[in-house]
């Protein structure tokens, strides 16, 4: 009999397997739902004090990673050693090559753009951002967001990676304690209250960036995966708190927070012809998805160049016009060059190209920096007041010559048509 209970389960875990797989194939909505979440953070970060909630679109991120990373898990059962291994080498290969490229890129661009302590402050964070701790250095530093966002720290955007990285290395546990009828599900709700408690106790960088104040939110997209919801009201009231309107209302960041993480859980958890074809699935909002981790790694580097290299460190409309051009570029570029290619490597091949590319970062520390037109004085207080002409002039023939060269492409292509 306890065999017939034993076979009866085996069959009903593969079943639900089986039925999540084709789910999840069909469900084009989670890809715009990342779309929607990385046009957010993209807006915010332009707009900073138009938009000044859009930073929100991480904690949807952060919902979405839990539900996928859940689903992947519970769809191998029984979670083994090996389960694990697979799981780990899947995630390197899809988020370590276009990682390391980013950073790779941002130095060299940085070699010849940025002045000699701006290089080696970069530098800096660089070590941090390389070891995915960069959310580690921001909570050391104890500087608010504001104050990070109105810096020059080029890779300060990717302290959300290693959030995710960092949490990672407990998912497997977390879902295996799923399995375990009572002990495990009490532990899974024992650190949802002290994460979630974490979250809305606490100010600060801790608030923001720290894996303990955002466990709750991966839990949460746990919990979606194992709900089912399916609610058309609820369903709708999610997706308007989901929309920018929402995020623009002078309501308390805990609130705003505890309402788009729940509203994300719904949408995340329904399965409807709304979402999937109407509303987040549409091809644009896919193709925004498609390319969603792309733009993140190069949103950030890319403004923050774009400001760095202006007559008076602020990007006018046309040069925000000619970021989100750029933007758009390298995320496509990235996501068919590195991201879909390298993941089709095996795992050996996708080593040596970390080990390539750590080997060429490494070389960014050891070749020094000796042009004079880089070793200007810093001028204020900040580290980073770069209004010096000679310091500029050359970056914004760049960008000027790269916006011609673009327009001109587009014209051709137009008039081919």
């Amino acid at each position: 009999m306890a065999s017939e209970d034993a076979e009866v389960k085996e069959s009903l875990l593969s079943d639900n397997a089986e039925e999540r797989k084709k789910t999840i194939e069909r469900r084009p909505d989670i890809q715009g739902l990342r779309g929607l979440a990385i046009t957010y953070v993209v807006i915010y970060h332009l707009y900073p004090k138009l938009f000044s909630n859009g930073f929100l679109g991480l904690d949807i991120s952060f919902v979405i990673s839990g539900y996928l990373i859940t689903m992947v898990l519970w769809n191998q059962q029984p979670i083994t050693l090996a389960v694990f291994l697979n799981f780990y080498k899947k995630r390197i290969k899809r988020i370590f090559p276009a990682y390391y490229t980013m950073i790779l890129l941002v130095l060299l661009f940085a070699f010849f753009f940025l002045t000699i302590r701006d290089y080696s402050l970069l530098k800096r964070d660089t070590i941090w951002a390389a070891l995915f701790a960069t959310n580690i250095h921001e909570n050391l530093q104890g500087l608010n967001h504001s104050a990070e966002i109105s810096s020059y720290d080029f890779l300060l955007h990717t302290w959300p990676l290693a959030v995710e990285i960092q949490f990672y290395f407990l998912a497997p546990a977390f879902v295996l304690f799923f399995t375990i009828p009572y002990t495990g599900k009490a532990l899974w709700s024992v650190t949802f209250l002290v994460s979630i408690y974490c979250s809305v106790a606490t100010t600060g960088p801790f608030q923001l960036y720290s894996l303990a104040s955002r466990m709750w939110q991966f839990i949460c997209g746990g919990i979606a995966f194992h709900s089912g919801l399916k609610c058309t009201w609820l369903l709708i009231a999610a997706l308007i708190t989901l929309s920018p309107f929402i995020l623009m209302l002078s309501l308390e960041e805990v609130v705003l927070r505890l309402l788009i993480t729940s509203a994300t859980m719904v949408v995340v958890s329904s399965e409807s012809s709304l979402t999937n074809e109407y509303i987040l699935g549409n091809s644009f909002m896919r193709f925004i998805g498609d390319i969603s981790y792309s733009v993140y790694l190069y949103h950030w580097p890319l403004i923050l160049f774009g400001r760095y290299l202006a007559e008076d460190n602020t990007l006018n409309f046309r040069g925000e016009i000619v970021a989100v051009q750029f933007l758009v570029i390298l995320g496509v570029v990235s996501y068919w060059y590195v991201e879909k290619k390298f993941i089709q490597w095996n795992f050996s091949c996708t080593l040596w190209l970390l080990a390539v590319l750590g080997s060429l970062i490494c070389v960014g520390f050891v070749i020094p920096k000796t042009r004079e037109r880089q070793d200007l004085p810093i001028t204020s207080d900040s580290a980073w007041d770069f209004r010096n002409e000679n310091a500029t002039s050359y970056g914004r023939r760049f960008f000027r010559s790269a916006n011609r060269a673009f327009t001109d492409a587009i014209n051709v292509w137009i008039t081919k048509q």
